[in-house]
């Protein structure tokens, strides 16, 4: 029995929070032409939960083939698929299940991946998803997890940006 597992109730958003402590505020307002959570999670000392580690490893490593593959610019593809394969891996991790903001980034990044591939569809999705998944964090007054994030406002398509409301 673990009581430091990342799906028991007081330690469920250990991932989230390991984030935010990596992240100060005023680093988070990156606005450019394409946001990329590009912050690697650097885990305290304290942290001795092995999901939460391996799903840490899994982003930053995924993480590291995608600004290499983003900064290379010349036959990258490969690279970039195998930065998706990460994220996906980290994402379907049934221990990252109460980590909104770890979610959150992982599903930004692949969309961006898509996107730069040219699978435009499959990114639309992502970034729908994300919207959708924004309102509600807001309806819920979850927006201070959220704030290493709003960069991504950026990322979407200006069909999803002028959508009337429903």
């Amino acid at each position: 029995e673990n009581s430091n597992r990342a799906g028991s109730s007081s330690e469920q958003d250990l991932l989230d929070r390991c984030m935010l402590l990596s992240q100060p505020d005023e680093r988070c307002s990156c606005i450019s032409k394409e946001f990329v959570y590009d912050q690697g999670i650097q885990l305290p000392p304290t942290v001795t939960d092995s999901a939460v580690i391996t799903a840490a490893l899994i982003f930053n490593s995924a993480l590291a083939h995608h600004l290499m593959a983003k900064n290379t610019g010349s036959n990258c593809l490969e690279v970039f698929n195998k930065a998706k394969l990460l994220y996906e891996v980290a994402y379907n991790d049934p221990d990252t299940n109460g980590n909104v903001l770890f979610q959150f980034v992982v599903i930004n990044n692949i969309a961006v991946i898509d996107r730069t591939i040219g699978n435009l569809s499959r990114s639309n999705q992502y970034f729908r998803h994300l919207v959708s998944l924004l309102m509600l964090l807001v309806d819920q007054g979850c927006t201070r997890r959220l704030q290493c994030v709003k960069g991504f406002l950026v990322n979407l398509p200006t069909a999803i940006k002028t959508a009337p409301a429903a």
